[in-house]
């Protein structure tokens, strides 16, 4: 496993709230929640929040992923991020659980790195069987986070990643993107380029910034697809409409 994919895992946390684009919050199963919350609609944010603090979990996770965005007023705050997300966790939400561990394995403006903290969040997510806790487990055990270097482990854990992963029968964004980077990287699974670009394109297709911004190395690279700077471009482009950050000659926007 690459030490490199754990950094595009990364970005799904400084991004969580990329659904606010489509004004529409997504739940931990990926299913759109009742709040919906447009990035101007300080009542919406504000009711949401209301419901975080009277301790509704749904509410927590999806403020905490809000609060990295400028959807809220001093936004992005990872450190108002951490607390929602903490709160989530405590009460037993296996996403804020990985979530909180990528944000402790690579810190943020206001939080920083915590092996342990990541590792513990890491393994509490895995125990409740959550696929991407899994694989933020695993990245742990390959990365030395809070634990000593364990090669074995960590590919014993990529394969469950994949293994549960693949069994979701309808994935939402999140899932796909990990289950492509299983594909892309050879993560529990023989590597599969095509089949990786094929998943890219589902999440990326709606509305999920990373996966644009993987679709354009997809392009840029040939890697799946057929070499195309054009191609390439507008999946950069639009990745970087949503801010995520884009580096690549062939971007406009770089």
């Amino acid at each position: 496993m690459k030490k490199l994919a754990f950094i595009m895992v990364a970005g799904v946390v400084a991004l969580m709230a990329a659904s606010c684009g489509g004004n529409v919050q997504q739940n931990a199963s990926g299913e759109q929640s009742q709040e919906t919350v447009e990035k101007n609609d300080t009542t919406g944010t504000q009711a949401l929040l209301e419901a975080a603090d009277k301790g509704d979990v749904e509410a927590q996770l999806a403020y905490a992923r809000l609060a990295q965005t400028t959807a809220v007023a001093d936004g992005p705050n990872y450190v108002t991020s951490e607390k929602y997300l903490k709160m989530a966790a405590e009460q037993g939400n296996s996403d804020a659980m990985w979530e909180l561990a990528i944000m402790y394995m690579m810190g943020y403006d206001g939080v920083g790195k915590n092996g342990a903290e990541a590792f513990k969040w890491a393994q509490q997510s895995a125990d409740k069987d959550n696929p991407i806790g899994f694989y933020a487990l695993a990245v742990c055990y390959d990365s030395a986070t809070g634990t000593g270097e364990n090669e074995a482990k960590a590919n014993e854990l990529l394969k469950k990643a994949f293994e549960a992963l693949s069994k979701i029968e309808t994935p939402n964004v999140q899932q796909l993107r990990y289950l492509a980077h299983c594909y892309a990287e050879g993560d529990g699974v023989a590597k599969d380029e095509a089949k990786a670009a094929e998943l890219y394109r589902k999440a990326a297709e709606q509305g999920d910034a990373a996966s644009q911004a993987r679709m354009g190395d997809c392009y840029s690279e040939g890697e799946g697809v057929a070499k195309d700077t054009t191609e390439a471009t507008k999946w950069y482009d639009m990745a970087a409409k949503q801010g995520f950050p884009v580096d690549k000659q062939y971007s406009s926007k770089k």
